[in-house]
């Protein structure tokens, strides 16, 4: 609560980011999909608060990025395209996450999967799709 006694925008979110969520956050960004998908489900599934959801949606792109991974294009392009609706209210929320800047990612990759030719491999994901925790912590 803030002085005037509402509540601040942080803790309308749900607050900071579980240390299982930061864990999949950090393994996401190494390019380790797989590890990421275990500790963001272990943090979605431990999760009551409203930031469960956002954790759903970071969840389900570490497992677009690990169908990408294996050449499964379209399950990618499908679990991305759930992902967003997940992603989408968190964007003026106080999450840690830079929501906003995963979203525009998230598009650009999706835009890339849709151009690329039948037969093309899909694209290396090394380093340029991070979730960015804003703030350093």
């Amino acid at each position: 609560m803030t002085g005037s006694g509402r509540s601040s925008g942080r803790e309308r979110a749900g607050g900071l980011l579980s240390p299982s969520a930061r864990d999949g956050i950090r393994l996401f960004n190494e390019g380790l999909f797989f590890e990421a998908h275990a500790a963001l489900e272990g943090a979605w599934n431990a999760e009551e608060r409203p930031v469960r959801v956002l954790y759903q949606g970071l969840l389900q792109v570490a497992v677009a990025c690990l169908h990408l991974e294996r050449g499964r294009l379209h399950q990618a392009s499908m679990m991305l395209g759930r992902a967003r609706p997940k992603l989408a209210p968190f964007v003026d929320r106080a999450t840690d996450v830079d929501v906003h800047r995963l979203l525009r990612d998230v598009d650009l990759l999706e835009a890339r999967l849709g151009d690329l030719p039948a037969g093309e491999p899909p694209p290396d994901l090394a380093g340029s799709f991070q979730i960015v925790i804003v703030g350093g912590r």
